[in-house]
């Protein structure tokens, strides 16, 4: 009896260790999906990003070359 009992016992933990084994590789595999998917946010993030900050310097420079050097008469000379 103890012989097949430890037979079973031994049967069980080879299939237990078998499915942590699957488990794991299943989370590994989940992780790395979730990585791919919060690294392509992050990308589409940055790209956004970057386009708004090309935008703003292009603003700056227009306002810096063009804008700034016309001058406007306000009628009121500046108190120092």
């Amino acid at each position: 009896m103890d012989g097949a009992f430890s037979s079973l016992q031994r049967s069980v933990q080879h299939h237990s260790a078998a499915h942590d084994r699957m488990l794991t590789g299943y989370a590994h595999a989940v992780d790395g999906l979730l990585m791919g998917l919060d690294r392509a946010v992050l990308e589409r993030q940055r790209a956004e990003l970057q386009e708004q900050l090309e935008a703003v310097q292009q603003l700056v420079r227009s306002f810096l070359l063009e804008e700034l050097q016309q001058d406007v008469p306000t009628g009121v000379t500046p108190c120092l």
